[in-house]
């Protein structure tokens, strides 16, 4: 991994208008980076002071050249819309952290460094329900750096409501890597999960590409360094108060004993508009073996993706977007093409990471109708399968999709 690098060691000269740690680069640390890279934290080592973040300025710079780190991996420069809390930084900011690392790390004045190297993660201050994983998990790591865990949490709802936001609170944020949190349709789909359940000794189930279960909807997901999430306002995602939701859980081996993550929920009778949350899937994935840089296109209309006739399907405005790949994914891109011609890029994801789970909030809503058309092309490297890899849940399969949070366009 990228932090057994190299370290560098700062230079006593560098030239007069380098930029130096105190007044140049602590603030885009403190801003985008340290939220993670703190102690207690799931990065792998702190860059709150000079001599953390010196000891690393190549690699940071590196990394953040490459945009591995901060990790946001929807293009958010312009040409593919713009989102909401995008942990993005600009070309300015890149390029001051490589001029920085160029001039040997110089210090600067300490008196500049920003007030808080670690600011605080803005919570979720009215929210109405608290939730839990029901029983603290040990993870299971078997020799692997990783283990996918999915548990059935209880939001605690009376009645039917409209999930509005939430806050995920980790219980050892040095082991908690991302989760993804999933609604039921039915009973069905509950029965489903609590044989999975019962079936697997211990909490919980193990899990992998989604929640194991077929009657699913995305609401929510999570990474380290994410503050709390709202739908935007007026809207809400309709939950079933019978039902539980499921939490699917990534840990990375960081040296935690034990996890109970918890929730923030806020809920609400009713919204102005409820948002559907759905999967845009292209399941008919045929991969050969060997191949590096393989691509899957799909390009299907609303109407005929639903099997609803287009006259019945009210205008929408597409307000967040999730992509989804497993561990052969390289690159996502979505693009709609319009009944009247044109086209418009929905996400573009130039470098996917299926470690970094997001759901990204556009600044601008996409509207469509039930004509237009969604195309999805997956790029896949396929180097080290050695048969046709297709759709499935499991570590050696591949998905190809973006869940999308829709409304009706007002």
């Amino acid at each position: 991994m990228w932090w057994w690098l190299a370290c560098t060691s700062p230079s006593d000269e560098a030239p007069a208008d380098a930029p130096t740690f105190h007044e140049d680069v602590a603030p885009i640390l403190a801003d985008s980076c340290t939220n993670c890279h703190q102690d207690g934290a799931i990065a792998p080592m702190p860059l709150t002071t000079y001599d953390e973040a010196s000891a690393f300025s190549e690699v940071i710079a590196a990394d953040a050249a490459a945009r591995i780190m901060p990790p946001f991996l929807a293009d958010n420069a312009g040409a593919c819309n713009t989102f909401e809390h995008a942990n993005w930084l600009s070309d300015e900011e890149i390029a001051t952290l490589e001029a920085w690392a160029e001039a040997e790390a110089p210090e600067g004045d300490p008196s500049a460094t920003p007030a808080e190297m670690t600011p605080p993660i803005e919570g979720l201050s009215d929210w109405t329900h608290d939730a839990s994983m029901a029983e603290t998990y040990a993870p299971d790591f078997g020799g692997a750096a990783d283990d996918y865990r999915c548990f059935l949490v209880d939001p605690g709802l009376d009645d039917d409501a409209y999930l509005t936001a939430y806050e995920v609170l980790p219980g050892d944020a040095t082991i908690v890597h991302h989760l993804v949190a999933y609604g039921l349709y039915d009973q069905a789909g509950f029965d489903e999960a609590t044989a999975l359940d019962e079936a697997d000794p211990g909490p919980g189930y193990t899990c992998f590409g989604d929640a194991g279960v077929d009657s699913t909807f995305l609401i929510a997901a999570w990474a380290p360094g994410g503050a709390a999430w709202e739908y935007p306002e007026g809207t809400g995602i309709p939950l079933d108060g019978d039902l539980p939701l499921i939490v699917q859980m990534h840990y990375n081996d960081g040296g935690g004993v034990e996890d109970q993550t918890a929730f923030r929920l806020r809920m609400a009778d009713v919204v102005e508009r409820p948002l559907s949350a759905f999967f845009w899937v292209n399941s008919d994935l045929n991969i050969p073996p060997g191949v590096d840089g393989h691509k899957e296109t799909d390009r299907t209309s609303l109407a005929s993706y639903t099997g609803y006739p287009a006259d019945l399907i009210p205008t929408q405005e597409i307000l967040a977007i999730a992509p989804h790949m497993h561990q052969m994914g390289k690159s996502l891109k979505a693009t709609m093409f319009r009944e009247d011609g044109s086209k418009q890029c929905v996400v573009d994801v130039p470098r996917w990471d299926f470690n970094w789970q997001f759901v990204y909030t556009y600044t601008q809503p996409i509207e469509f109708n039930a004509l237009d058309e969604l195309k999805l092309d997956c790029i896949y490297d396929s180097s080290e399968a050695t048969e046709t890899v297709n759709w499935g849940e499991g570590t050696g399969a591949e998905m190809c999709l973006v869940a999308l949070f829709t409304a009706d366009k007002l």
